[in-house]
């Protein structure tokens, strides 16, 4: 959690403390996560984490006030933060940040967006030791045009909140992202285990912007993913499709 308080010179300005038994309020001494290389001088003003399925490992996510936003992994046999990764310098919102695993593999996914070319997620991956490369799941170039492949056009507002879910199965490597943008568009990705495939714009007029409106998840034995989103167009003001 954040404590309220600017992050200072080789911290996070996030706190946490581990559980050391069940409802027994038992709960090691609160500590701020470490930043590693990552200079940060605000407070966080979101914060998301995902366990890895097939072991003690956590990757935590976070965006603060100046907008930046970092990535950090916690490692459950030492009981140490480390591996920081600095994923933007800047952006136009603080909620297009999230973060989820490949059940198989055990590979980290998380998403972000750029204040540049706003619109277009990014993602980066890691694999249990390093991190990959920053990527757009669409290419554009440098004037924020799409380019090269044949994935639907990415609806022309900046994305504003960010939502992925896992596939549980344990041979599947499938995760589901559903985004909702500044001008009340809701699309979806899904990525395969090797790339971001079938992006679809399931509504231009979400009922608002300004709130996480949009959700995600998958059936535990079939597979099949369910996105659920406002819409200001329908009569319950809530779709969802499977």
């Amino acid at each position: 959690w954040s404590d309220g308080i600017d992050a200072t010179s080789g911290t996070t300005g996030i706190i946490y403390s581990v559980g050391t038994g069940l409802g027994d309020n038992q709960w090691s001494e609160p500590t701020n996560i470490p930043s590693g290389s990552v200079a940060l001088t605000k407070k966080a003003w979101q914060v998301r984490m995902a366990s890895n399925p097939n072991t003690n490992e956590i990757i935590l996510v976070s965006s603060n006030e100046d907008k930046k936003a970092f990535a950090a992994v916690w490692n459950g046999a030492t009981e140490s933060w480390g591996s920081q990764i600095e994923l933007r310098s800047d952006s136009n919102y603080f909620t297009d940040i999230n973060v989820a695993y490949e059940s198989q593999t055990g590979r980290g996914m998380v998403v972000f967006s750029q204040k540049t070319c706003e619109r277009y997620i990014q993602y980066v991956i890691w694999d249990g030791s390093s991190w990959g490369s920053i990527t757009p799941i669409t290419s554009y170039n440098n004037a924020c045009q799409m380019t090269g492949g044949s994935k639907p056009p990415i609806p022309d507002s900046p994305v504003r909140w960010a939502r992925i879910a896992s596939d549980p199965r344990s041979s599947s490597n499938s995760i589901l992202m559903v985004v909702l943008t500044n001008g009340n568009d809701v699309w979806t990705s899904f990525w395969d285990g090797s790339d971001w495939t079938q992006e679809i714009l399931h509504t231009a007029t979400s009922k608002y912007s300004d709130r996480p409106s949009i959700s995600v998840a998958f059936e535990s034995l079939s597979g099949r993913s369910i996105v659920a989103y406002g819409d200001a167009n329908s009569n319950k003001n809530v779709d969802y499709k499977i």
